[in-house]
């Protein structure tokens, strides 16, 4: 769910790319690190 926040905070799907193709991989390595971090503040709060 943040990860959909972050992207829609910064307007990503109005947003006129170039490259396409080269958005969803730098998508997927954003994701990645917003899941890991996610995972982590959750788990120091327990």
């Amino acid at each position: 769910m943040l990860v959909h926040d972050f992207l829609e905070a910064f307007n990503v799907s109005t947003t006129q790319f170039t490259n396409k193709e080269q958005v969803m991989k730098d998508l997927g390595v954003f994701s990645g690190i917003i899941l890991d971090i996610e995972k982590s503040f959750c788990q120091h709060r327990q």
